[in-house]
C-alpha cells in the first residue's frame, strides 16, 4: 500500500504547542513548510467525533463511510 507522501511531509513539519490551560495546537513555528493537510485532518476528526447524525456503518471496528 502506497503511503501518502504529502501528509508524511506535512506531519514532519508540525510541532505541538501546549498553552497554560493544557490546550494543544499544531504549529509550524520552526518550519517554513506547510501543515494545512494535518490541521484539516485534525478538524475533520473533531467534527466526526461530535457528529450526531444517523449511523450508517453496521460492522465492528474503525471504518470511514
Amino acid at each position: 500500500m502506497e503511503r501518502n507522501r504529502l501528509m508524511r511531509w506535512q506531519a514532519g513539519n508540525v510541532i505541538i504547542e501546549t498553552d497554560a490551560a493544557g490546550n494543544r495546537k499544531p504549529t509550524r513555528a520552526k518550519s517554513l513548510d506547510r501543515i494545512d493537510g494535518i490541521v484539516t485532518a485534525i478538524y475533520a476528526c473533531g467534527l466526526a467525533e461530535r457528529d450526531e447524525g444517523p449511523k450508517t456503518y453496521q460492522g465492528t471496528g474503525i471504518a470511514w463511510v
